[in-house]
């Protein structure tokens, strides 16, 4: 249901606005107002790539009989609204097959506007004209608009974000802001008519902050607002590159490497590799005051993998790391540690490995598939080891959905192929290994690390490394 409640009030007087389906499936409805504050916008969801949408003008009372017009009465991609200019509705989807989204304009008529006992008997589906089409190379994020017409679209473009400026009304693209900007968006913030927006970044050669982007006689800009800088540090002093390295299967796989101009890369270099690949979840660099000391006073390297399975290039690269085809993220994982090596970017065997979770599982899989003496230290952090008992753990069913079930032949021999646990290699020597746990952890639980570190040091008693928890 959604509810409309008086600050102040008892809640017991509180307005049903939307009441519970009785004969859709709905499992979570979403209200939320419009730009300005002129119409209530409402959305169920079965799941988040299905929804049904609709609105409500403002200029009647919010009461249990409110007037709503439907955007979109059946279940279909989710059509999310951007932003109105009087009753031109822009509005983000993945409808007619746009998987990065696109911008779609509609007209929205009031005098359709209804009462009805249940959302269900509005039937008509409004109809959208295409306004910025689908990005073939990167996801609408998020999005900014100044100036009542011109709109900054964030996107996730080959592992990167990207801001553009477009036109609203037409579509056509301005210009781009930020070009040298590699690390992470976190959110942006407007207000209707206002010349001025805000989006919150965070970047190794920025700091983290809050940037205003300003539209002043027709020019547009993008000026520092409120940063967190480090004092004492010269941020200038620090460079961050984008480069692709090459999968077993030849994918190219992409990755950011951040490094101080006063140790040059060039060979004798240690890098510390970062990754995840699961899940959808997006590794993107981002200001991490605990790596300034590795690479400002000690000439590291700090590598940001985007590997798949992760997110970072869309749901196809989510699902390339899925289930039967896991093994890429592993692929991919070892394809920039050797590139970095070819490349004179690191120094072979001072490569540290490190991955939490879901990564630390990969992570703890580079120690039994990466060859002998390409990482000097592997650090698995709270991680699923134990591929073939997981399902037996608390909260089974996320895992299942992204890796398989162990139940099942088909997925027992994909797991069983690269379960940390059951593949340590007796004949070669290990990198120094350090397992973090959780005690507490109901999530990834205890015993993985525990097993895991018994059967290092039980098989390897002679490893030159150490191997500890």
């Amino acid at each position: 249901q959604i509810l409309y409640h008086k600050i102040g009030s008892d809640p017991k007087s509180d307005i049903v606005i939307v009441k519970a389906d009785t004969k859709e499936v709905t499992n979570l409805w979403y209200a939320e107002f419009t730009t300005g504050y002129k119409y209530l916008m409402l959305y169920g969801f079965t799941d988040v790539d299905h929804s049904r949408v609709y609105a409500a003008p403002l200029d009647q009372p919010i009461s249990a009989n409110m007037k709503w017009i439907s955007l979109q009465p059946q279940y279909g991609p989710p059509l999310q609204y951007v932003y109105n200019i009087d009753s031109d509705f822009y509005l983000v989807t993945k409808r007619d097959g746009a998987e990065n989204h696109k911008i779609v304009r509609a007209k929205i008529d009031t005098s359709k506007a209804r009462s009805v006992k249940d959302l269900s008997e509005l039937t008509e589906t409004i109809k959208t004209q295409d306004i910025i089409p689908e990005n073939k190379n990167g996801n609408i994020e998020n999005w900014s608009v100044i100036d009542k017409t011109k709109i900054v679209l964030i996107y996730l473009e080959n592992a990167k974000y990207n801001f553009y400026l477009h036109d609203l009304t037409t579509g056509k693209r301005i210009q781009q802001l930020l070009t040298d900007f590699i690390g992470a968006f976190y959110r942006a913030s407007y207000s209707y008519g206002s010349k001025q927006s805000f989006v919150e970044l965070s970047a190794f050669t920025l700091g983290s902050g809050v940037y205003r982007i300003r539209s002043d006689n027709g020019k547009v800009s993008v000026d520092p607002f409120l940063i967190g800088n480090p004092k004492g540090i010269d941020m200038s002093e620090f460079k961050i590159e984008q480069h692709f390295a090459t999968s077993k299967d030849g994918t190219k796989v992409p990755f950011d490497i951040f490094y101080s101009k006063k140790h040059p890369l060039d060979g004798t270099n240690p890098a510390w590799l970062l990754g995840y690949g699961s899940f959808g979840q997006k590794t993107i660099p981002y200001y991490d005051a605990f790596m300034l000391p590795w690479v400002r006073d000690h000439g590291g390297a700090c590598v940001y993998m985007q590997i798949r399975g992760g997110g970072e290039l869309g749901d196809r690269w989510h699902e390339a790391g899925m289930l039967s085809q896991r093994q890429h993220s592993f692929d991919d994982y070892q394809a920039v540690a050797e590139y970095l090596v070819k490349n004179k970017m690191a120094a072979r065997g001072h490569i540290i490995g490190e991955g939490s979770e879901a990564g630390g599982t990969v992570a703890m899989v580079m120690g039994n598939q990466a060859p002998q003496g390409l990482f000097g230290v592997l650090l698995p952090n709270v991680a699923l080891l134990d591929m073939l008992r997981f399902d037996k753990y608390p909260y089974p069913d996320q895992y299942i959905a992204e890796w398989g079930s162990p139940q099942k032949p088909t997925y027992f021999d994909v797991l069983r192929a690269y379960s940390p646990l059951h593949n340590v290699d007796v004949k070669k020597t290990y990198p120094a290994i350090l397992l973090t746990q959780r005690l507490n952890d109901d999530s990834t639980t205890p015993a993985h690390s525990f097993k895991m570190i018994a059967e290092l040091q039980h098989s390897l008693p002679k490893n030159a490394n150490p191997l500890l928890m």
